[in-house]
């Protein structure tokens, strides 16, 4: 189960940190976050992105919660 979100984070590694130390310009960072076309936009996918997240955690709760009364039962 996904237990993070990296909706509005930079792709993180080893080649991506080498090719920003090398782009003196900064012409990468266009290309490595998310983009919405608006700000209104970007709050959607933000909100959208955040139910899904507490959706997962309700899920991850749940099997929890049914295995440990089934094994009390």
């Amino acid at each position: 189960m996904n237990n993070k979100t990296t909706f509005l984070v930079a792709k993180n590694d080893f080649m991506s940190g080498m090719s920003r130390v090398l782009d003196i310009a900064s012409t990468r960072n266009k290309r490595i976050y998310n983009t919405s076309k608006s700000g209104d936009e970007a709050d959607k996918k933000a909100i959208l992105n955040d139910w899904y997240m507490i959706g997962n955690d309700i899920r991850g709760a749940y099997e929890q919660f049914k295995k440990e009364n089934k094994a009390q039962a």
